[in-house]
């Protein structure tokens, strides 16, 4: 990343207006990304470990499935 896309403050209270908007315009466009970039990180794990029968896709759903059937905290 250039030095221009990046914020001039090394410490909280030493931002400026400036500092602001650009780091809100790069959260935003990170942000609009970051669907996409958990879906495909998600299907990857359906092409894991060759000979078990389950996949860590399918582990990781049946997981998720059972704790939150029993209420369990993120």
């Amino acid at each position: 990343m250039s030095k221009e896309n990046k914020v001039s403050f090394k410490r909280m209270g030493h931002e400026s207006i400036e500092d602001y908007k650009l780091s809100h315009s790069l959260e935003t466009k990170y942000i609009k990304r970051l669907p996409d970039g958990i879906l495909k990180a998600l299907l990857r794990l359906d092409d894991t470990l060759a000979g078990y029968q389950v996949t860590r896709l399918e582990h990781s759903l049946q997981s998720a499935t059972r704790a939150e059937a029993v209420g369990a905290d993120i």
